[in-house]
């Protein structure tokens, strides 16, 4: 395990090159020894996969051959531009010491953009289980659940011993008498997704993968279409799932209730992480 700093930038085309090397560089020496820097760069080089190389391209390699810096791109595109062609100007670049630990991809899906969302995984470091866990208060045993708590001999050498003990002794009686959930380690779903939703991703996806091999430009417009259509079928579905939410509310909803399910419905999840 290691901590590292990830920075996300964008450089605009009205940077010139006469401030580019000065503004990258302002950036990088903040950054520290450990860091990741990624995002729309608009600047080409064939070290990364663009057809060309300009000015802005050979600032970026120069900074990060005098920074010790790896370009993680693998010459894959990230981008079409306005004339359809694609583009390589979305980089990652990284410190030495976290190379060996990433695994750089491009999505094979826009997502509605006209920038393919770039991946930085790190799949040899020590996972962290984020998925929540929370007790079954329902099928608690309170007989036992008091039984069981024990405060007798509590440290109480400070204010903070005191507190770390107490705790940990409702922890142990909670853990002898009410069962916990087992955490959800799938995809929660969207309450509006639906079929036609993802059936309309997929095909996206599809087109995708043939304009990339053929550029043909009817096959750009249909990835268009179906970009507009998708988002308008989610902006249906939300607002069909909200009108159908909203007809069920009567005088007796409390606002805890009200508030965990438009939680829901932005695919949020109402529970609360046990704490150990």
């Amino acid at each position: 395990p290691f901590d590292f700093v990830i920075c996300n930038i964008y450089l605009d085309h009205n940077i010139t090159t006469l401030t580019l090397n000065d503004e990258l560089e302002n950036i990088i020496k903040q950054l520290g020894h450990s860091f990741i820097i990624t995002g729309d760069f608009n600047a080409h080089n064939k070290v990364w996969g663009s057809h060309k190389t300009d000015r802005r391209g050979t600032i970026i390699t120069e900074l990060t051959e005098k920074y010790t810096l790896t370009i993680l791109n693998e010459k894959l595109p990230t981008h079409i531009a306005t004339n359809g062609r694609l583009t390589a100007i979305d980089l990652s670049i990284c410190t030495q010491n976290i190379v060996s630990f990433t695994e750089w991809t491009v999505l094979e899906d826009l997502h509605g953009s006209d920038h393919f969302p770039l991946l930085i995984s790190f799949p040899h470091t020590q996972h962290i289980n984020t998925h929540r866990q929370t007790y079954n208060i329902k099928k608690a045993n309170w007989t036992e659940y008091k039984r069981a708590q024990n405060f007798d001999n509590i440290n109480t050498s400070n204010i903070n011993s005191m507190e770390n003990d107490f705790t940990s002794r409702i922890i142990q009686a909670a853990n002898k008498s009410i069962p916990t959930t087992k955490p959800f380690k799938g995809k929660k779903k969207l309450p509006f997704w639906n079929d036609d939703i993802k059936n309309k991703i997929i095909e996206r996806k599809k087109n995708i993968r043939q304009y990339k091999n053929t550029l043909n430009p009817d096959i750009r417009l249909k990835i268009t279409s179906l970009t507009k259509e998708i988002r308008e079928t989610i902006n249906k579905s939300k607002t069909e799932s909200w009108r159908k939410y909203t007809s069920s509310i009567n005088h007796k909803a409390n606002t805890k209730e009200i508030y965990d399910k438009v939680r829901t419905l932005n695919g949020k999840s109402k529970n609360t992480e046990i704490r150990r």
